[in-house]
C-alpha cells in the first residue's frame, strides 16, 4: 500500500509540474524573428510568414469578435492561439493586451493577429515588417 501511495502522490505531482509548464510556456510573450524574406513567430502556435505570400499588413485599434477558439488561451486581456473571428475566419493571435493597437498580417492562407503589452513596442515591429514587405 505505502509503494502504491508514493506512486500516486509521485505521478501526480509529475502531472502537476507539465500543467504548471505549460502554462507558463504559454503565456510567454512570442519571439518574433524577422528578416528580409520572411516572418517568423517562435514558440506556442508559431509559424513562418514568407513577405511574397503577404498581401496586407496592418495597424489597428481593435480585434473582430471572434466567434471561438479553436485551441489556445484566453482571459480578459490575452489572446494566444487559434481562433475563428468573424470575418477574417481561422486566424492565429498572439494578443497580450486587447485594449492595446493590434498588427494585422494576412496571407491566401495565414492570418496573423499580435501585438505586445507596449504600445511602442507594437509599432517598432509594425515599422519593421512594413520596411521588409513589399520591397
Amino acid at each position: 500500500m505505502k509503494g502504491q501511495t508514493k506512486l500516486l502522490t509521485v505521478l501526480s505531482l509529475i502531472i502537476i509540474a507539465m500543467i504548471v509548464g505549460l502554462i507558463l510556456f504559454g503565456a510567454r510573450e512570442v519571439n518574433v524573428s524577422v528578416n528580409s524574406d520572411f516572418v517568423s513567430f517562435d514558440g506556442m502556435y508559431g509559424k513562418k510568414l514568407y513577405f511574397k505570400d503577404i498581401t496586407e499588413i496592418s495597424m489597428k485599434d481593435t480585434i473582430p469578435r471572434y466567434d471561438r477558439k479553436i485551441v489556445g488561451s484566453y482571459n480578459n486581456k490575452t489572446m494566444k492561439g487559434k481562433f475563428v473571428l468573424q470575418g477574417l475566419g481561422e486566424s492565429t493571435l498572439f494578443i497580450k493586451d486587447r485594449k492595446a493597437p493590434v498588427i494585422y498580417i494576412i496571407s491566401d492562407k495565414d492570418r496573423v493577429i499580435i501585438n505586445y503589452k507596449d504600445a511602442a513596442k507594437t509599432k517598432e515591429l509594425y515599422d519593421i515588417l512594413m520596411s521588409n514587405w513589399k520591397k
